[in-house]
């Protein structure tokens, strides 16, 4: 079951998975008994209104409601957004609320057909719960540090004053005007004046991290709650906090290089340090409104998002900042650099822009009905990006954005940072689960949870192909990896990995008193001995690898070791224990 709601000690109502609702009128000292539901679609909550009536909701608008004793009976909200929580003011007034800023209002919630009208208007940001201190005052609290006000029935709204950027989930009413919300991670907040100004309880060690940015392997910076910003020598396995000159959320960090790094966050705060963190300096953004990430690129380019289609860029390293314009109300929540010029950013309500010259944007259509983009990624030097939306399905693109392609949906709704180090591996990170994909987002597999655990994990930076590093809420910083330090075989460049090819100047070398290879690549057998041969160029079902020519006599190989262990044996999966030896040089 998924909801529960009591009137008093004897009436309980439960509702679940498949439209389940049960009930108690003896506070469960008998069985419970199983109501008639007019949906077989789940439900999520359910508000006890008396002893014999109540309300429960659930996805794309559904709601159902008992009245005077008389059966359950569907009321719907016509929208596909899912419903979050519902306040019955009255037997007939109600106030729900929901995903991508919903809120909704009825006056006629006991005729045949309730008539709703949508009121959400401030925020994009999903509604998590709302409560009611009166027939007119109320509030709701939700993702992204949303807190909004009515004093009339819900139906004009007014934003009001939480510092942070956390996920609320739910908030209880203490009596008069004081209040408790609880969000992500362990963070509690508190308003003794309805709403007006919060305060932070169990402050300090439950500190969420909202943004990370590894420079090379061992050094980078993670910043978050309070003007939190700590660097990291040592791969992510532990950090030093850092002078910050401002105390403001920081939301989003990038790092250039080993000396230069800029941070952003609340009210258009910027940050930088040109010596590796032993300074920073606050700059002056030309913005007043919360940025909520950034992106660079090489030579100190880089450009920051942020709520009401905000973007700004520098090209100093974060020095002097420039107001880019891209006509759209709507907040920006990711950007990606993949090139110098082409830079992606998207945000609430399926928004997305697009420069090609690092300057000047245009509008970037997003395939119908895309909701929030709740990360975005990119391949550096490519044009491939992928993003996930509210409705919880990745789109990929070839095309740095002109066309989109759907990937296998996986459901993952609440995704909150995702990285791409090359065109096929993407690593995602959410609420206490990690997961990779090795095919370009078609198939993800879970890492486990022994690095990011049940707190929501908000960013993630790939180092390299298999190592990883993540920041979230309650402190948490998680790293993983399998990869060890293996020489280049060209030096200075990272020869691993470029978009589906290995690119290493290696032979395969047989076990048997007769080579088995034949020899068509670059190799030294009268060094090396008879028993070593070239890579392999054909295709068919038995070959290892397909060979390509380099410069400087380099070859460059996608391996495919798919091998079959007789000649008429069919392609296929064959179980069989094989060993090879892969030897690359140290230079």
């Amino acid at each position: 079951m998924r909801g529960v709601s009591a009137f008093d000690p004897s009436t309980v109502w439960v509702v679940g998975d498949a439209g389940q609702i049960r009930s108690t009128t003896n506070g469960a000292t008998t069985a419970w008994t199983t109501d008639a539901s007019p949906t077989g679609l789940r439900l999520n909550g359910v508000q006890a209104l008396n002893s014999n009536s109540a309300v429960a909701w659930g996805y794309s608008g559904l709601v159902v409601a008992k009245q005077s004793g008389g059966a359950w009976r569907q009321i719907s909200i016509p929208t596909t957004l899912d419903i979050l929580s519902v306040w019955p003011i009255t037997n007939s007034a109600l106030v729900a609320v929901g995903t991508n800023g919903g809120i909704y209002t009825t006056t006629d919630a006991t005729v045949a057909s309730p008539t709703w009208v949508p009121r959400g208007t401030l925020t994009t940001s999903d509604i998590q719960d709302v409560r009611f201190t009166s027939a007119t005052n109320g509030m709701v609290v939700g993702q992204d540090g949303v807190m909004l006000t009515t004093t009339d029935a819900g139906v004009t709204w007014t934003r009001g004053n939480v510092d942070s950027n956390t996920g609320m989930w739910g908030m209880t009413y203490l009596g008069g005007t004081t209040f408790i919300a609880a969000g992500s991670g362990q963070t509690i907040l508190r308003t003794v004046n309805g709403g007006g100004t919060w305060t932070q309880e169990l402050a300090g060690y439950y500190q969420t991290y909202a943004g990370i940015s590894m420079a090379t392997d061992r050094i980078g910076w993670r910043v978050g709650s309070g003007g939190s910003l700590d660097k990291t020598t040592t791969g992510g396995t532990s950090w030093t906090a850092q002078t910050n000159p401002s105390t403001l959320d920081l939301f989003g960090v990038y790092a250039f290089d080993p000396l230069r790094a800029i941070a952003v966050g609340r009210d258009g705060v910027v940050i930088n340090t040109t010596d590796g963190g032993v300074t920073w300096t606050q700059r002056t953004s030309n913005v007043a409104v919360d940025l909520l990430a950034i992106d660079g690129f090489d030579q100190g380019f880089a450009w920051a998002v942020g709520e009401n289609g905000t973007i700004i860029g520098t090209a100093d390293a974060g020095t002097t900042w420039a107001t880019q314009s891209t006509s759209g109300a709507q907040s920006l929540t990711d950007v990606v650099a993949l090139t110098r010029t082409t830079i992606i950013a998207t945000g609430r309500a399926g928004a997305a822009w697009r420069t090609t010259n690092g300057a000047a944007w245009s509008s970037l259509a997003l395939p119908t009905g895309t909701s929030n983009v709740r990360a975005l990624a990119g391949v550096r030097d490519s044009t491939v990006v992928l993003y996930n939306s509210g409705s919880g399905d990745f789109q990929r693109s070839t095309d740095s954005g002109t066309t989109w392609t759907q990937i296998a949906p996986n459901g993952t709704l609440y995704l909150r940072g995702m990285d791409m180090p090359t065109s096929q591996i993407v690593i995602t990170v959410m609420a206490g689960a990690t997961s990779i994909s090795r095919n370009g987002g078609v198939t993800f597999t879970p890492m486990g949870s022994a690095s990011f655990h049940y707190y929501w994990s908000n960013a993630v930076d790939a180092v390299d192909r298999s190592t990883f590093v993540g920041v979230g809420d309650g402190g948490m910083t998680g790293v993983t990896g399998s990869a060890s330090d293996v020489d280049d075989y060209v030096q200075n460049v990272s020869d691993w990995y470029v978009d589906g090819t290995e690119a290493f100047g290696v032979c395969l070398r047989s076990t048997s008193a007769t080579p088995t290879w034949t020899a068509n690549a670059t190799c030294d057998q009268t060094a090396d001995g008879p028993h070593w041969r070239g890579v392999p160029t054909s295709t068919g079902p038995s070959s290892e690898v397909a060979r390509t020519a380099g410069a400087s006599g380099l070859q460059t190989a996608s391996f495919r070791f798919g091998l079959r262990i007789a000649a008429n044996e069919p392609p296929g999966e064959l179980a069989a224990g094989i060993s090879f030896v892969l030897i690359a040089p140290a230079v």
